[in-house]
């Protein structure tokens, strides 16, 4: 019964931290993404001159 419930808490917890990655991930994208389309005008954005 133990190893069952170590194997188990493992692989919930590779499962939390792969979810963690995508998240993490998909925000940093997201936030990537507008700091480009403000500062340097990328995805359609106005940049410098168009933000200051």
């Amino acid at each position: 019964m133990n190893l069952h419930r170590i194997l188990c808490r493992e692989r919930h917890s590779n499962r939390t931290d792969i979810g963690l990655l995508a998240l993490r991930v998909g925000t940093g994208g997201v936030l990537f993404s507008h700091g480009a389309q403000k500062l340097f005008g990328w995805f359609g954005g106005h940049g410098l001159e168009g933000t200051g």
